[in-house]
């Protein structure tokens, strides 16, 4: 009796550490994907970077770095300029993964990069750069 008790747990055990490793591992959402994202550098930790969307209320700050997913594939960042005026740069942007994209900018520096979506929400974005060329 014991025995089969401690089967039919560790079962429930497996049944849950499968399901929520599922719910880990869901598609991203485009529809929250497809907007305006600014950099919110203060709550970035162990090499996430956190997005806000344009209805947070940001502290102030010199400058603050951004970009945008459109629909048609477009992608465009922001980055602080050396007179605390953000310079936009177009290109393109696919997805290279469940939670991956792939970044190819028209005239920037890096050329591209892939980021991993860590979370999203329809007014918070998490990533984590992967590399640079």
């Amino acid at each position: 009796m014991f025995v089969q008790t401690i089967r039919i747990l560790g079962c429930w055990m497996v049944l849950v550490i499968s399901l929520t490793a599922q719910q880990c591992k869901q598609e991203i959402n485009p529809a929250f994907l497809y907007q305006q994202w600014t950099h919110l550098h203060e709550e970035d930790a162990e090499g996430i970077e956190v997005y806000r969307n344009k209805k947070y209320s940001f502290p102030v700050s010199r400058g603050r770095k951004g970009f945008e997913f459109r629909k048609d594939g477009t992608f465009i960042q922001s980055d602080i300029g050396p007179v605390d005026v953000n310079v936009q740069t177009t290109g393109k942007w696919e997805k290279a993964g469940d939670r991956e994209v792939k970044i190819t900018l028209r005239d920037g520096q890096p050329s591209s990069y892939r980021m991993e979506i860590v979370d999203l929400s329809k007014d918070m974005l998490k990533v984590r750069r992967i590399d640079s060329k």
